[in-house]
């Protein structure tokens, strides 16, 4: 009977994983990550040729062209990336425009990224 007990204390966590499965890990660093947090906050309004401000954040060649503004990552430098000064709220439009401000988490991958040379890996 303890040999049960025993074993079920050990399967169950393992059944509910089965049951619950996690899904692929989040990226945490790089452009993979950025693009995370893009398709998740951005994406609604900034894809295709409708693209808010003409800036588009689908792809990785298409972030780095920017916008009808001009370039909005200027690699190696957030603090001169238009990009992270709008996603602040320190140049207006804040964005993502008409929703909560992006967690401090997701600010600080980007400003990561694009201290290490906005690389597209």
């Amino acid at each position: 009977m303890r040999r049960l007990l025993l074993i079920a204390t050990i399967l169950v966590p393992f059944g509910t994983a089965l049951v619950y499965p996690q899904g692929p890990a989040k990226p945490t660093k790089g452009y993979p990550a950025v693009n995370a947090i893009f398709k998740a906050n951005c994406v609604g309004c900034h894809q295709g040729a409708g693209a808010a401000g003409k800036f588009d954040v689908t792809t990785y060649a298409k972030v780095m062209v920017g916008s009808k503004k001009g370039k909005m990552v200027v690699p190696g430098k957030p603090t001169k990336s238009p990009l992270m000064d709008y996603l602040k709220g320190t140049k207006k439009p804040a964005m993502p425009m008409g929703a909560k401000p992006l967690k401090s988490a997701d600010l600080k991958i980007i400003s990561d990224w694009i201290t290490a040379g906005a690389k597209n890996k």
